[in-house]
């Protein structure tokens, strides 16, 4: 769940950037930044874009770097642009530009299921009633990429009015059953915990259009003076693939006191929970220690088919572990060759390995924030590059402003 901590930096320097967009004008342009080539191919760097934000004084803007430069969310209209490279990193421009009349008015990056002969989409739609509160229903709606034919109907979710919000997180189908995974908040009630959230595999039959199942897979209480669990989804390698499985890594956070009087957050238990949307079941499972222990906010795994990845953290250097779910074993294993001395955020897709290190070094002389793209099976690295600001610019670190970089999108 790595592009949740993207889209979150993201919605923040918007909220941020509303009250300071009127002194745009009267403030300078931010420099010109730029992923640079150190070696390899440049052509495999042309699908990256590393988001962030620029902060100068007053001014935050978000700042989109590529091998092309730079783009400030002045320089356009931000909503269009950050819609655009959202639909550019999870597969939805391309299914736009195959299906324009299905794809009218659909939208939710998870929403998708597509496979040889049908693209199929499920969402959630809500009413407020003053007695019932919130009331949801699910929007299905299946292509047939053979006849064209579209099938569109709506379901109400079972005891909607429970939740204060439903979000789709995967969409699969089973043989003639969509299933759909939700993230459902417990709604405010008296008999209800307000913090609670409920993770929900929902199972409709297409070709009666009806409701067939609804099982709680997980549940969690969220924030409290102490900490907070919660779960986070692992990410597949491609959106809208085939799985049988859905896979979501639970965490619990401890609040740890300060001295002054602030407190840390210290993530205490770690579990990988799968559920098999064939069997209608899950499992928590049983890892070697140090692919657990690898785990945290900006390098949760990947999921490909039957195949786990864990990124491993070793001195400065970072690993890649392929374990076999059917196996029950890591089957292979590659060091990347790109050194890491802080931070990192990782994307796999299309059987390659994008790795952003250092991010908080991004515009320094000495060893900047890094872009390393590099073969999935044998960690040969194809693409290495700095990020950097291009000649007669100050080095960020020369002057009072400074860069916050969120992650990675790839096109």
């Amino acid at each position: 769940m790595r592009r949740y901590i993207s889209l979150i930096v993201m919605v923040i320097a918007i909220v941020l950037s509303i009250g300071t967009f009127y002194i745009k004008s009267a403030a300078s342009a931010g420099p010109e930044f730029i992923i640079k080539k150190q070696s390899g191919d440049e052509k495999e760097a042309k699908s990256v874009i590393v988001d962030g934000t620029y902060q100068k004084g007053n001014l935050v803007e978000i700042v989109n770097i590529s091998s092309q430069g730079s783009e400030y969310q002045s320089d356009g209209s931000i909503a269009e642009r950050i819609d655009q490279l959202l639909q550019d990193n999870y597969g939805i421009e391309q299914l736009q530009k195959d299906y324009r009349e299905f794809m009218r008015g659909k939208n939710g990056e998870n929403s998708f299921y597509e496979d040889g002969d049908f693209l199929l989409y499920a969402n959630t739609n809500h009413q407020f009633s003053s007695l019932e509160g919130l009331d949801f229903e699910f929007q299905v709606s299946i292509l047939d990429k053979q006849s064209k034919n579209e099938t569109s109907f709506k379901l109400q979710v079972p005891d909607s009015t429970r939740y204060s919000h439903i979000i789709v997180e995967d969409v699969q189908m089973i043989g003639n059953r969509v299933k759909v995974i939700t993230r459902n908040g417990k709604a405010s009630h008296p008999d209800s915990d307000m913090n609670a959230e409920e993770l929900h595999a929902y199972s409709i039959d297409l070709a009666n259009k009806k409701m067939t199942g609804d099982k709680t897979v997980l549940e969690v209480e969220n924030q409290n003076k102490d900490g907070y669990t919660d779960f986070l989804k692992i990410e597949e390698t491609q959106y809208t693939q085939s799985s049988n499985f859905v896979f979501f890594q639970k965490v619990t956070n401890t609040h740890v006191p300060m001295e002054d009087g602030s407190y840390r957050v210290d993530m205490t238990n770690k579990e990988l929970y799968m559920f098999d949307l064939e069997k209608n079941q899950g499992k928590t499972l049983v890892l070697p220690k140090d692919l657990l222990e690898s785990v945290h906010m900006n390098l949760l795994p990947f999921y490909d088919g039957n195949m786990l990845y864990f990124p491993v953290q070793t001195k400065d250097r970072l690993e890649l572990a392929s374990y076999d779910i059917a196996k029950e074993k890591v089957v292979n294993r590659v060091e990347l060759d790109q050194k890491i001395t802080g931070n990192s955020y990782m994307k796999i897709k299309d059987s390659k390995v994008y790795v952003l290190a250092d991010p908080e070094k991004v515009g320094q002389e000495e060893e900047p924030a890094s872009i390393v793209i590099s073969n999935l099976e044998t960690g040969e690295a194809l693409y290495k590059g700095v990020i950097t600001i291009t000649d007669g610019g100050k080095k960020t670190n020369e002057t009072d402003a400074f860069v916050t970089l969120g992650g990675l999108i790839i096109k």
